[in-house]
């Protein structure tokens, strides 16, 4: 038994349901084998994931959770939920609702709107007893069923259910002897990394044979106990060479090396640089304004001093960097947050802002303010060149791009034999329509760096965000469609109708099994960096066929 995984106070979820009309809006059931993924995508309605069996990483608007078979997790309206990797084959049924209450003067029932919610907030898990289990099979079916009576039978199914989440909620008390093995520890290792761990310690701790432990660690964290250590002692010397003055001899002890040396070097090979080439960087306190402008800064070899970071928008950068970040704007939806930003900015002021020249005269006007900006314009190269002038980096600018056009030239000499002259075409799927997804990264890689052949023409792009009904994707007749579909619960609904229309699965590129579903990220991004990713997921692409 335990307490619901929730993002946001889980007592205030209970008095919400607790005090208002439940309506269901979709159901679902969802497979993923070993390896696979769910893309982050944005809920506008109260989320329930029943995980009925698997295992994984899931991440909930930012928090990193394990996934296991038995569990429920409850992502909030607004909030982003994910699957980052599946390491045994999951099956989860996800069930949307919405709350209602009556409006003013009692009239009328209104949705309760969520707050957007604290990220500190308190998390735990639910048992999927075998009840709700049941309960949940029985409202996929009916669900599915296309009865009106049927989807009224739902409605009643589901106050039992939720009857039971709550009551299982009241009656919870977690004990230690409750609790998972590897994640007792693994949490053992993150309260003790700095010092000696053996195998047979942790083992022991989970109570069970060190080898059997050591494969079961692996399998379910992604890295052996010995690199995770390593990683959490490698973030926490980053974290300090940032925060404090220490020597590099007193760090190395503080994170569990005794030979500063053996310390450097193992940095130097975790990160690519030395802790005296780190520190040089981090010095520069460069604050970047946009994912595209981290893209920019991390192609230099330089960390930012402050970046908006989010799972959805900018996940990438928040899992890979956001622990060396000492502070974190928001990214939630451009241009939603940016006075908040601006005020954090304000109460931590860095040396320089990178910032994109598009941004609007009232936030250019407050950052300038704050610090001198530097607005990227241009092509994305001329874009690195000119902060790596700025900056004096251009040696780092030099080699990046260096390295860049080497991989390009690989990429090309896989992909050509396989494609043979076949033309693409890059579409985006928002909320039932269409549109011709020609941005400048996608121009500039694909049908420039990659030399690939578009079916749409380019010099004919007078919008490149231009909508398409399915007739004239038909007439376009390429060979291979790149389709990004917006992760949002009306795009999602409206795509699988979408996968059901004849005209849809004749196109030609369906029918010859030649659609690829692209994310949102890196494809959306305009950076040296994003591109070079781009570059990475077409060979992966093609290597696959």
């Amino acid at each position: 038994m335990g307490t619901l995984t929730t993002i946001g106070p889980s007592h205030e979820w209970k008095h919400q349901v607790a005090h208002s009309t439940a309506r269901l809006t979709s159901i679902e059931r969802i497979s993923k084998a070993s390896g696979g993924q769910l893309p982050q995508q944005l809920t506008d309605s109260m989320t329930l994931l029943l995980c009925k069996q698997g295992e994984g990483v899931l991440r909930l608007d930012g928090h990193e959770l394990t996934l296991r078979g038995g569990r429920i997790y409850l992502c909030m309206p607004g909030q982003t939920f994910g699957i980052e990797r599946v390491f045994a084959a999951a099956e989860l049924t996800l069930i949307r609702f919405d709350l209602y209450q009556p409006g003013e003067g009692g009239e009328a029932l209104a949705r309760v709107a969520a707050p957007r919610v604290d990220e500190r907030s308190r998390q735990g898990e639910m048992t999927l007893s075998d009840e709700v289990a049941r309960l949940s099979d029985r409202l996929l079916e009916h669900w599915t069923a296309g009865s009106e009576l049927e989807r009224f039978r739902c409605a009643a199914d589901f106050y039992t259910m939720l009857y039971l989440l709550l009551k299982q909620e009241q009656d919870a008390n977690r004990d230690e002897h409750g609790q998972d093995p590897l994640a007792a520890a693994k949490a053992y290792i993150d309260g003790h990394y700095e010092e000696n761990i053996a195998a047979d310690q942790l083992a022991n701790i989970a109570g069970l044979s060190a080898k059997y432990f050591m494969d079961a660690f692996k399998k379910r964290y992604g890295q052996t106990t010995a690199d995770y250590i390593a990683g959490l002692r490698m973030s926490k010397a980053k974290r300090l060479m940032t925060a404090s003055p220490m020597l590099l001899r007193d760090i190395a002890h503080e994170v569990g090396y005794q030979d500063e040396f053996y310390f450097s070097r193992k940095f130097k090979r975790y990160f690519g640089v030395s802790p005296s080439v780190y520190l040089a960087n981090r010095r520069r306190k460069i604050a970047t304004y946009s994912n595209g402008a981290t893209g920019v800064l991390l192609a230099l070899g330089i960390v930012p001093y402050a970046a908006p970071l989010h799972p959805k928008w900018g996940g990438y950068y928040m899992q890979r960097y956001g622990h060396e970040i000492p502070l974190h704007l928001s990214a939630y939806r451009y241009g939603v947050d940016w006075e908040s930003n601006v005020a954090l900015l304000r109460n931590a002021p860095p040396d320089l802002i990178l910032c994109e020249a598009q941004t609007a005269d009232e936030e250019k006007a407050q950052l300038e303010s704050i610090a001198p900006v530097h607005y990227l314009r241009g092509a994305w190269r001329t874009r690195l060149r000119d902060a790596a002038a700025l900056l004096g980096e251009e040696a780092a600018a030099k080699q990046w791009l260096a390295d860049y056009e080497r991989q390009v030239d690989t990429a090309r000499k896989r992909i050509e034999p396989i494609i043979c002259g076949q033309t693409f075409v890059v579409l985006r799927f928002s909320r039932g329509n269409f549109s011709l997804f020609a941005r400048p990264n996608i121009t500039d890689v694909l049908f420039g760096d990659l030399g690939l052949t578009s079916a749409y023409p380019l010099e004919q792009l007078d919008n490149p965000v231009k909508e398409l009904p399915l007739a004239a994707i038909q007439q376009l007749n390429a060979d291979h469609v790149l389709l990004m579909v917006r992760q949002e619960e009306e795009t999602l609904r409206k795509w699988q109708a979408v996968q059901a229309d004849p005209g849809w699965n004749d196109l030609k590129a369906v029918r010859q099994n030649r659609l690829r579903l692209i994310p949102s990220e890196p494809w959306l991004e305009y950076s040296p960096l994003a591109h070079e990713r781009v570059v990475d997921e077409m060979m992966t692409m093609f290597a696959e066929r």
